[in-house]
């Protein structure tokens, strides 16, 4: 500002210098922030928001740089699914294909997971899968051309950060199996 470098001040006074001379129009708006960690939080799951940047008040900023002052929190939602597929790309099993029962009984295709598991588990999974001849998601044209279809089984914890229109979920990762639980227990209705 003014000839002056501004990313080696504090947070906080780097704000102030910006709120005085900040005028919101069409395409700039000031971006609201709090102290108040815990009320923020609670209205970004309210809210169904994606997360929070948490910056330390007196914190510098480094461009290009993550910085242990400066974190991103996710708002991380978890969804039980029934395995119906998987994909042998880059490995014998490279993801596994999701369903989900809607309210008429129907298994629903919601997409692919490709992380957060590990061989061993991988390893369990594939000596469960049962392969069928024909998919067993009636919105089977919404999968990849490569998915190789099983009986609708086993169910898997899944974490992610929201759905799509399509009911397909984003940043999806598998967290763990769910022996407890029987597959017609997985339903859309749990989806936010």
């Amino acid at each position: 500002m003014k000839g002056k470098e501004m990313i080696r001040k504090p947070l906080m006074e780097r704000k102030e210098i910006l709120e005085e001379i900040w005028i919101n129009g069409k395409h700039l708006e000031s971006i609201f922030y709090t102290e108040n960690g815990s009320e923020l939080w609670k209205n970004v799951k309210k809210l169904e928001l994606e997360g929070v940047m948490a910056k330390e008040k007196n914190s510098h900023y480094y461009p290009g740089e993550r910085r242990k002052e400066r974190i991103k929190i996710k708002n991380i939602k978890s969804v039980d699914v029934v395995i119906v597929g998987y994909t042998s790309i880059k490995r014998e099993i490279s993801s596994l294909g999701m369903g989900l029962y809607d309210e008429n009984g129907d298994l629903l295709y919601i997409g692919k997971v490709g992380t957060g598991f590990d061989e061993k588990t991988m390893e369990l999974i594939k000596n469960k899968l049962k392969e069928v001849e024909k998919p067993t998601v009636k919105n089977y044209e919404n999968a990849p051309d490569n998915m190789i279809w099983v009986l609708p089984e086993i169910v898997a914890e899944i974490e992610y950060l929201e759905k799509t229109g399509r009911n397909e979920l984003r940043s999806p990762s598998f967290k763990r199996l769910r022996d407890d639980k029987e597959a017609r227990e997985c339903l859309i209705s749990q989806l936010k």
